[in-house]
């Protein structure tokens, strides 16, 4: 049946940046779809712009690709890392959802939430933007927002003592790493002991959806 609704301009630019994607690993349509289980001609249609992406598809080819969904719904920079958030969040989004409908309704409130405050506090901050925006959501998504400086300033002291080849994988590096360096010292500041818990459900959360999206190669039906 042919489609009686017009795609959004947005949409075309969507499927631009993911060909470009595709073409910036050399690798064809044919060889990129079937990594992401999806039909090469759906594929094709979506890079066309004559098929929006589907938000499931679109969320896990930036997660493997880790590039960051703002980049892909928006290309704005950076391009990559792509940015956890609670499962909670991912939850909420309709599993039917176009990427582009996903992003702008329940992304793109937190992107700027966490710019916002970047703007404000970052230029205190020895952290990336990417790493700052990590440690925001930390703060966000557990109410632990007034911690936020000194969950910063340890991610900060761990961050400044990375030799820089362990500074380029800061962000795939997140989940264990700084997760361990805050529960060893963090306690020494909070003896309720609320914001290791907090801490530690949000990266049990990362590791929990990682997983979901490494091995579910099925695009929703």
């Amino acid at each position: 049946m042919p489609r009686t609704k017009p795609i959004l301009p947005v949409e075309k630019l969507i499927g631009a940046r993911l060909r470009e994607l595709r073409e910036g690993h050399l690798l064809t349509g044919t060889a990129f779809a079937k990594k992401y289980g999806i039909n090469s001609g759906n594929l094709s249609k979506y890079e066309n712009g004559w098929v929006p992406l589907p938000w499931e598809i679109g969320n896990r080819i930036a997660f493997v690709e880790n590039v960051s969904q703002e980049w892909l719904a928006t290309g704005a920079l950076p391009r990559a890392p792509y940015l956890w958030f609670d499962e909670a969040v991912f939850k909420t989004i309709p599993r039917r959802s176009t990427f582009n409908f996903a992003y702008t309704n329940y992304l793109a409130p937190r992107f700027a939430g966490a710019d916002k405050s970047f703007r404000k506090e970052g230029k205190k901050s020895k952290l990336p933007k990417a790493a700052y925006r990590d440690a925001w959501m930390l703060g966000e998504e557990y109410s632990i927002r007034d911690q936020l400086p000194m969950i910063i300033h340890l991610i900060e002291t761990w961050y400044s003592n990375l030799p820089k080849e362990g500074r380029r994988g800061l962000i795939q590096s997140l989940d264990n790493t700084i997760s361990e360096y805050v529960a060893k010292y963090l306690p020494s500041v909070d003896t309720s002991g609320v914001t290791v818990k907090a801490i530690d459900l949000y990266f049990k959360n990362r590791q929990h959806h990682r997983s979901r999206l490494s091995s579910d190669q099925t695009p929703p039906s």
